[in-house]
Order: structure tokens, then C-alpha cells, then sequence
């Protein structure tokens, strides 16, 4: 029994021993932050834990830090948040009464105040010679302590005040101008600002501008005013086939104390052309003066010049060609004949695309509409006509009693479009109701003027 008895106490005494050795861990509980959160959130933090802290508006960490650690002692540094004391208040136009021998005292708890004054020109916001600067939760108050003071007595070119008065800082007053004149820029109100009285204290004469001053190439006003206020506003439009600067049709300028601005523009434009069997990889809409406008043919088809890509130039009568492409294996026959003309070369079974031939009319008859045709995608493009002469015969005159006034042959031919004037035969008086004596061929045909 004693043997047992001994080995019991032995091992008691060790595991004592051991507990002690090894100690038990230590926890910390989650912290309690009166006017502040942490995170991260747990039931029980281990030592070496760590939480990160912030306060709410106003207040600040005691320590200056933000992170507190768990320890065997505890949160370390104890995460605290208390009101945001004041700094040394420093500020413009103004400062603290013996403020050298306080500012040792700085930063002072919410509640303290001190005496300050203000610069000549200026004064607390209550317009006393002095005030109190109060440390409150939300900072120092008056945010600014010290205002400008503005002296009213007159205007210059209008109407003056019986006496001097006194506006502070953000303070505003109407001022009456004498007509024909306003403050700057048209207003008619005046404000105390940290720099003084804005706009200045002085009614310049209204400026005014006249339409005969603006000069529009290509554009035209949209009003009928003569005389503009200033800053009033007018609109003007380009004529076809021009824009402003920014590619619109119409504009504004505005009428400011050195004229009109801005000065209206209009420029030669050119819209996106219509593509015919080609495509462009540009994508604006609409093109300056002597802009370029790169193309290319769909496969299988070729330009008139016999190439697949082309450019084009806006000019000041549009765009210099076409961007038409054309099937370059489609032949034509024959070109079509046209009544009292033929082509002036001779005619071949077949002929290649873009293949060309002219036209020529018979003697006394009058071409109309282009002399050359071309071979486009196996078909040719529109002839010409040739339109009749005009015969004038002895016996229809002499049937109407009138005679050539400028000539005096039997027989004349005119063409078509010319003018011939006839007058009456000796004795004769033109006919009421009479065609004029002046008249013209149109393809063959005359109105003659009759005389009894």
C-alpha cells in the first residue's frame, strides 16, 4: 500500500508541474467600441488576434491607431474613440488675441473658446470689432471667422444711396444704372465677395450689335432684327450645299462686348455619294471642300478608267466623278441608230465594256443631249437626238403677209433653238391677236405671226 500511495502522489505532482509548464491559452472577448465599429466579428478571439477599428464622424482613436492586438493582459492598445479635439485655428484676414502664448496649448477639447479679430476690411460673421472662435464636434465656429466687409454709397452712372452702408460676405444688393447703361455682362445685382463687390461697382453703357456686321459667305440670317442685345442670341442657315464647321446646316453666334462670336461660317459640302457597284471603307457623311473619298469596285467590275479602285474630290460643284463600277465581261452590240444622224465611226458587231462611240446629226439638224455613249454592264448609255430644222418657205409667208426681217432670200433653213423675227409686208398692219413678229424653231416647227 505504501508503494501505491507513493506513485499516486508522483503522478499528481508531475501533471501539476506540467500544467504549469504548458500554461493555459489566453482569450480575449470581442471588444466593446463606444462610437466605432471593427471587424472582423467573433465570439472569442485567440492572443495575437487583430481587429481593425474605425470611429464615426467627429471622433477619432485615442491612440492615433486603428489596430488593436488580443494579449494575455488584454485588447492592446484598448481601441477607444473619443471626440476630435481642435488644432491650432488657422485663418485669413484674422487671428486669436495672444495667440503665441496659447498655441502651446493646442489641440484643446470640444467646449474651449477664444477671443480673435479680423484685418481692416474685414469682420466676424456677427459684424462686431471682435468674437469668440468656439471648438465644437464639428470643427471650429464660425467656419470663417472672418468676412469681407463691403462699403455701398454709389454706383458710377447710377443711382446713389442717401448714406454709406455696410454688406458683408455673400451679401447682395440690386443696383438701378441709368438707362442706356448696366453692370457687367447685363446684370443688375451686386455681391460682397472675399475680394469685394462683384460685379464692380460701375453701369457701363449697353452694348449692342447690328446685323449689318455679320457677314455670311454662302449662309444667311434666320431674323429680320437689325439691332441685338448683348448677349442675345441669333440663328443663321447655310445655303444648299454648304455647313457650319461642325457639318450642321445652321448655327448661333451671340452678340458679346467685342461683336459677334463666334463669327459665322459656312463651307462647301458634299454628301455621301451614292456607291453603284462599289463600296467605300469611310464613314462620315458629309465632306470639306477638296476632301477625298477612296473606293473599290465590287469583284468582276471595273471604273470607267478600267480600274478597281478609285478616289473622288468634293469640288465646289460636287463630287469630281462618280464612284460607279461597271461589269467588266459584259460586251455590247451594235450602238442604236438615231433618226437624221449616225456614229462617226463605222459600226462593229460587238464591242468591250467601257467602249465609247460618238454621233453626228445631218446638215441643219441640231444635236441634243451627249454626242458620246459608253458600254456599261453590256448595255449602252443614252444617245443623243437630232432635231429637226426649220423651213421657211416663200409661199407661207406670203400666205400671212409678212416678210423676213433681216433676210431676203426665198428659202431659208433655221435650226432648231434659233430665233427669226419677221415684220409685215408694205401696207400691212400686224393682226389683233397676232403671234409676236419674233419667234423660235423648235424641232421643225414655227408659229408664224400673221398681218392684214
Amino acid at each position: 500500500m505504501g508503494f501505491c500511495n507513493m506513485l499516486l502522489l508522483s503522478n499528481i505532482l508531475l501533471t501539476a508541474w506540467l500544467s504549469t509548464a504548458k500554461g493555459e491559452e489566453k482569450t480575449c472577448s470581442p471588444p466593446y467600441i463606444l462610437n466605432g465599429i471593427y471587424t472582423p466579428h467573433r465570439i472569442i478571439h485567440r492572443s495575437d488576434d487583430e481587429i481593425r477599428y474605425e470611429c464615426n464622424y467627429g471622433f477619432y482613436p485615442v491612440t492615433g491607431s486603428t489596430v488593436s492586438k488580443c494579449t494575455p493582459t488584454g485588447w492592446i492598445p484598448v481601441p477607444r474613440c473619443t471626440l476630435k479635439p481642435c488644432e491650432f485655428p488657422q485663418f485669413k484676414y484674422g487671428r486669436l488675441y495672444y495667440e503665441e502664448s496659447l498655441r502651446p496649448n493646442f489641440p484643446v477639447s470640444i467646449g474651449n473658446k477664444y477671443s480673435y479679430r479680423c484685418d481692416n476690411g474685414f469682420s466676424p460673421p456677427s459684424g462686431y470689432s471682435w468674437d469668440y472662435l468656439r471648438c465644437t464636434a464639428q470643427g471650429w465656429e464660425p467656419e470663417v471667422p472672418c468676412v469681407r466687409k463691403c462699403v455701398f454709397h454709389y454706383v458710377e452712372n447710377g443711382d446713389s444711396a442717401y448714406w454709406e452702408k455696410i454688406y458683408v460676405q455673400g451679401q447682395s444688393l440690386k443696383v438701378q444704372c441709368y438707362n442706356g447703361y448696366s453692370l457687367q455682362n447685363g446684370q443688375d445685382i451686386m455681391t460682397c465677395t472675399e475680394n469685394g463687390w462683384s460685379p464692380p461697382p460701375k453701369c457701363i453703357r449697353i452694348k449692342t450689335c447690328s446685323a449689318s456686321d455679320i457677314h455670311i459667305d454662302n449662309g444667311f440670317l434666320s431674323e429680320s432684327s437689325y439691332i441685338y442685345a448683348l448677349n442675345r442670341e441669333t440663328s443663321y442657315r447655310c445655303k444648299q450645299g454648304y455647313v457650319t464647321n461642325t457639318g450642321e446646316i445652321s448655327g448661333s453666334i451671340t452678340c458679346l462686348q467685342n461683336g459677334w462670336s463666334p463669327q459665322p461660317s459656312c463651307i462647301k459640302s458634299c454628301d455621301m455619294p451614292v456607291f453603284e457597284n462599289s463600296i467605300t471603307k469611310n464613314t462620315r457623311t458629309w465632306f470639306k471642300l477638296n476632301d477625298k473619298l477612296d473606293y473599290e469596285c465590287l469583284v468582276g467590275f471595273e471604273n470607267e478608267y478600267k480600274h478597281t479602285k478609285g478616289s473622288i474630290t468634293c469640288t465646289y460643284y460636287g463630287w469630281s466623278d462618280t464612284p460607279s463600277c461597271y461589269d467588266s465581261t459584259r460586251t455590247c452590240g451594235p450602238p442604236p441608230p438615231i433618226d437624221n444622224g449616225d456614229i462617226t465611226s463605222l459600226s462593229l458587231p460587238e464591242y468591250e465594256p467601257l467602249s465609247s462611240v460618238d454621233y453626228q446629226c445631218q446638215k441643219y439638224y441640231l444635236l441634243k443631249g451627249n454626242k458620246t455613249i459608253t458600254c456599261r454592264n453590256g448595255k449602252w448609255s443614252e444617245p443623243p437626238t437630232c432635231l429637226h430644222a426649220c423651213v421657211i418657205p416663200e409661199n407661207i409667208m406670203e400666205a400671212h403677209n409678212i416678210i423676213l426681217k433681216w433676210r431676203h432670200t426665198e428659202k431659208i433653213y433655221a435650226h432648231s433653238g434659233e430665233d427669226i423675227e419677221f415684220e409685215c409686208k408694205r401696207g400691212y398692219q400686224k393682226a389683233r391677236g397676232s403671234l409676236p413678229f419674233r419667234t423660235k424653231c423648235i424641232n421643225g416647227t414655227i408659229n408664224y405671226p400673221t398681218c392684214v
